[in-house]
């Protein structure tokens, strides 16, 4: 379905923030720095049950890879169920991301059994509300107006007003990022590097995505540093860069990004083209271990892949 492929092609991007309670969880400092599994589980439970989402379906899914038991089915259904709930506190309070979550979770019936009553019902309200929103000259909104519009199983299908309101959606992400939002930025980057995504509308342009990537690592957007540092390390539009590579890295690094700090360990040189001395690999090493922990355990999960387990 295309509310489906949507939510996968831009659900790394696009998934909301939820405030983080003040007292947050943590990992047990060890001296290699490793954790066991079960740490693991432990303080990513306690991140999802401060209203992480997110971090609620990741467990779910480790889980159900593991050995099937009946703790552990149990388990995985509580988290599944911790996660519907969290998506759906935020999708009441507009959050139009946790409205499309709440719907693919009834669609697809993760922990539970599928319910499309209960997602025709949660699709409506995810309209609605990006109805509302572009209404309001959203962004985003505009973005997932345009995409239900264009969908060719969807009864109100009509591509010309699909392309007017993609075109909306960019003059806003566009005005957004104009004022600094670096967020927008990104996004905006993104229908431009993965413009046949969006509804096909938007020409690829790599040159047009690097600047917004740019202006939105500059702002202080994390992902795009990321972004910008695979694109040039792995050549993707462009000619390969180890150097840029490493300046993006080095700035996502800065930003406190494990993965940034972590592409620019295995890069093997700093942003200025030296190589790292055996000293420098420790110290930053020891700094992906740091802020993995730290991230992870403060509501960036991305970040919690680069832990070690013992």
């Amino acid at each position: 379905m295309k509310l489906i492929a949507i939510a996968t092609a831009v659900f790394s991007l696009l998934i909301a923030s939820a405030p983080m309670a003040s007292a947050l969880p943590g990992f047990v400092a060890a001296p290699d720095a490793k954790i066991t599994f079960e740490e693991y589980m432990t303080v990513l439970e306690e991140v999802c049950l401060t209203g992480k989402p997110d971090y609620c379906q990741h467990l779910a899914f480790v889980l159900q890879r593991g050995k099937d038991t009946g703790a552990t089915k149990a388990r995985s259904d509580r988290l599944h169920q911790a996660a519907l709930e969290h998506y759906q506190k935020q999708c009441d309070a507009a959050d139009l991301v946790a409205c499309q979550n709440v719907s693919i979770i009834f669609q697809v019936g993760y922990g539970r059994p599928i319910d499309m009553p209960s997602a025709e019902l949660s699709r409506q309200q995810f309209q609605k509300l990006a109805h509302t929103l572009c209404d309001n000259k959203d962004a985003l909104g505009c973005f997932y107006v345009s995409n239900a519009l264009n969908g060719t199983g969807n009864s109100d299908y009509n591509p010309d007003k699909a392309k007017k309101i993609s075109d909306l959606s960019l003059e806003y992400f566009a005005r957004d990022c104009a004022n600094k939002n670096a967020k927008a930025c990104e996004l905006l980057a993104h229908r431009y590097y993965n413009g046949q995504i969006y509804g096909g509308y938007i020409p690829y342009d790599i040159q047009r995505a690097i600047a917004l990537f740019d202006s939105g690592c500059q702002y202080g957007n994390r992902d795009a540093c990321i972004t910008l540092g695979n694109i040039y390390k792995f050549g993707s539009g462009v000619k390969t860069d180890k150097n840029k590579a490493a300046l993006y890295d080095q700035k996502g690094c800065d930003l406190e990004s494990a993965i940034s700090c972590s592409n620019l360990l295995s890069g093997g040189r700093a942003s200025s083209g030296v190589k790292w001395t055996k000293e420098q690999k420790k110290t930053l090493q020891d700094e992906v271990s740091r802020l993995a922990r730290r991230n992870c355990s403060n509501g960036k999960l991305p970040d919690c892949s680069l832990l070690k387990f013992r």
